[in-house]
């Protein structure tokens, strides 16, 4: 439930304007963790993924979401996955299908190219 409370700065956004479809892309296979810093590997394309999981773990203020950014803001394409377990209540579905396209929102508003895995 703390996540619900602490994620208010999150969904202040127009995330209800993005028309997701454009922003599902396959992800590769081989694409690493966030984490993982840039190498030989990442040529020519910098990829990276994030757990929306991690997110919603992390992320309970602006500067806890400018602290991801500051981690990924070199890479070419961030792809975001869904990892979350699945929930019969429809306040905790539309909860995760808003914070997944509030965080879609914020990346690409901190210029970041992001997509929703399939």
């Amino acid at each position: 439930m703390k996540q619900y409370q602490h994620q208010k700065f999150l969904l202040q956004c127009d995330y209800a304007k993005l028309d997701m479809k454009n922003f599902f892309q396959s992800m590769p296979a081989d694409t690493p963790l966030y984490l993982r810093e840039y190498n030989l590997f990442d040529y020519p394309i910098y990829r990276r993924n994030i757990p929306l999981s991690v997110l919603d773990g992390k992320v309970d203020s602006q500067q806890d979401f400018d602290a991801v950014v500051k981690k990924v803001k070199y890479v070419d394409e961030l792809y975001l996955v869904d990892d979350r377990r699945k929930s019969e209540s429809i306040f905790v579905q539309n909860h995760a299908s808003a914070t997944k396209r509030a965080f879609l929102w914020h990346f690409l508003n901190a210029g970041i190219r992001c997509f929703i895995a399939k």
